[in-house]
């Protein structure tokens, strides 16, 4: 009940799934530094963009908690992966099975499966179980990569906001004042030789007939070369954050920079005033304008109050004083998941919950393979007489 063609693809999952925990490993200890980060700066302000352009007050702790937020759906994603790979093939032989009694369950069992793959010219044949698991490194890499576009644009001098380690940078080889950010650019361009095999392995698999063809030669290499993309990137992200200088003055002074106070002025008109919000955003667009034009910003709150008593909302400078800071702006959004520092707070306590949850299923899964690794090496040994 031996073929290559079952054997193979009993090989190609076994190795995979090594890989899928190990990766899996490593976002767990990403998610784990960015929660920490996140519950120490929940308080602390920066700015949130949209587009690229200030947009509104945020806490340094709602952005890293988002990073995490989306780790945690690749986490979800690689563990779906890893529980389709781990099914057993062996035992279908070529394609139609065996005449010879074989016990593929058993089989399964001694090689650290969870299940076997029914039906034996599926298990043969089928190469979704890959095609999924790089559809999940892709999506993770694209997380990965945004984060290593907000390190590489948020530590430019013209940002400011971070500066990474001197271990993850370096110098110029003819501008002695430079250093690059280098190890977030390539951890950015890793991601697009992940989606790659991932079209490699599609395309490659695209309207293959039934059973097996050599075409599946070819199947393993993409996937191997994005396994170590990721965990490359994850053994970069890793320390990089964890010795990441958060340069919080900076991003404080940003945090209100370009009018990014202006929505909760709106806000508040909607709710002290009972006005529509279309009115209110109305007349903050049109106070923003005039600001512009005189070179003022929403830190001249004495000129806010006159150009919004003009237009027939009287407003006292200390009002707007408190309007307008960005740590009181942050505190007034109260909904469910907000960037407000209790939401903030909340959403990682129950991250870290999901985290340890995950962690331990890790583990499980590790151990499980570790103890059938065993179970078959003692019957082995029992069969050849040893003790």
């Amino acid at each position: 009940a031996r073929s290559r063609n079952d054997q193979v693809v009993t090989d190609f999952r076994m190795r995979l799934r090594r890989y899928l925990l190990e990766i899996r490993q490593g976002v767990s200890e990403l998610r784990g530094v960015l929660l920490e980060l996140a519950a120490e700066h929940a308080e602390d302000t920066m700015p949130g963009f949209t587009h690229t352009q200030h947009a509104q007050p945020i806490t340094v702790g709602f952005w890293l908690a988002a990073h995490a937020a989306g780790l945690a759906r690749d986490e979800q994603r690689l563990a779906g992966a890893f529980l389709r790979t781990n099914q057993s093939p062996l035992g279908a032989a070529a394609l139609a099975g065996s005449s010879f009694p074989t016990d593929r369950e058993f089989a399964a069992e001694l090689l650290g499966f969870d299940g076997v793959v029914l039906v034996a010219l599926d298990a043969v044949q089928s190469r979704d179980f890959a095609i999924e698991s790089l559809a999940a490194l892709s999506a993770l890499m694209t997380n990965l990569a945004r984060m290593a576009e907000e390190i590489v644009v948020f530590s430019s001098p013209a940002f400011g906001m971070l500066e990474v380690h001197d271990a993850f940078a370096t110098g110029s080889s003819i501008m002695p004042q430079k250093k690059n950010p280098c190890a977030g650019e390539l951890a950015r361009a890793r991601t697009a030789a992940v989606h790659g095999r991932l079209m490699e392995l599609l395309t490659l698999l695209k309207a293959l007939p039934s059973g097996y063809n050599r075409d599946f030669q070819n199947d393993k290499p993409p996937v191997w070369e994005a396994c170590e993309h990721v965990l490359a990137t994850l053994r970069v992200m890793v320390p990089m954050w964890r010795t990441m200088m958060l340069k919080l003055d900076r991003m404080a002074a940003l945090a209100g920079a370009e009018f990014a106070s202006a929505t909760e002025l709106a806000n508040w008109l909607v709710r002290e005033r009972n006005m529509p919000f279309r009115d209110c955003h109305e007349l903050v667009g049109a106070l923003v304008g005039t600001l512009v034009s005189e070179g003022r910003t929403l830190d001249d709150h004495a000129r806010v109050a006159e150009i919004m008593t003009e237009r027939g909302q009287a407003i006292s400078a200390e009002v707007v004083a408190e309007i307008v800071d960005p740590q009181a702006v942050v505190r007034a959004q109260k909904s469910l998941g907000s960037t407000n520092p209790d939401q903030v707070l909340a959403a990682v306590a129950q991250m870290r919950c999901d985290l340890e949850s995950d962690s331990e299923e890790i583990g499980a899964d590790v151990k499980a393979i570790e103890d059938a690794r065993e179970e078959t090496l003692r019957r082995v040994r029992e069969v050849l007489g040893e003790s």
